[in-house]
C-alpha cells in the first residue's frame, strides 16, 4: 500500500473504484483531401478494411467521401478513436487532415455501422457533388465545413438519409 493510499480513510481505500475507471466514450470528427481521385471501388477497399477493424475495436463512424475530400465522424473509447485518429493521419492516402472536434459524448449518435460510407459525387458526373444544398456555401473547407455543429449535423442527416433508403 503506497504512502498516499495508507493516508485515505478506510472507508475510501477500500471503495471499488473500477467504475471511475471506464473509459470515455468519445466522437471524433475530421476533414481530409485524398492525396489521389478514388474510384468507388478504392473508396469501398478503405470502408471495407475500416469495417473489420472498427468492429473488433468497437469504433463506429459514418465517412462521407465528395470533391477529392473526406469527412468522418468516429465514436468510441476514447484512447481508442485517439489512435485510429493518428493512424488515419499517417496513411498516404489523406492529406491536409484536419481536426474538427473531439469530445466526449454520453451516447453514440452513428451506432447502426462500424463504418459506412456515404459517396456524395455523382458516378455519372465526378464533377458535380452531391453534397446538400444548405452545407454548400460554408467559407470554412473547400467541401466540408470545419464548424463542428454544421459538419455533426451534415453527416447525421446522410445518416438519417441512408437509413431511411435501406429499408
Amino acid at each position: 500500500m503506497g504512502l498516499v493510499n495508507a493516508r485515505l480513510p478506510r472507508a475510501l481505500r477500500d471503495r471499488d473504484t473500477t467504475h471511475m475507471t471506464q473509459p470515455a466514450l468519445c466522437q471524433l470528427l475530421y476533414v481530409s483531401r485524398a492525396t489521389e481521385k478514388m474510384s468507388m471501388r478504392d473508396a469501398m477497399s478503405i470502408v471495407d478494411a475500416a469495417s473489420v477493424n472498427n468492429a473488433k475495436i468497437g469504433v463506429t463512424g459514418l465517412l462521407c467521401y465528395g470533391g477529392g475530400h473526406f469527412l468522418q465522424v468516429l465514436e468510441g473509447d476514447g484512447d481508442v478513436v485517439s489512435r485510429t485518429f493518428c493512424r488515419i493521419t499517417r496513411d498516404d492516402r489523406h492529406a491536409d487532415v484536419r481536426l474538427i472536434d473531439f469530445s466526449v459524448i454520453q451516447a453514440r449518435r452513428f451506432e447502426d455501422w462500424s463504418m459506412r460510407l456515404i459517396n456524395l459525387d455523382d458516378p455519372a458526373h465526378p464533377e458535380a457533388s452531391r453534397r446538400p444544398e444548405r452545407f454548400r456555401f460554408d467559407g470554412t473547407h473547400p467541401f466540408f465545413s470545419t464548424d463542428p455543429q454544421v459538419a455533426f449535423w451534415m453527416l447525421f442527416e446522410q445518416k438519417q438519409q441512408a437509413l431511411a433508403h435501406r429499408g
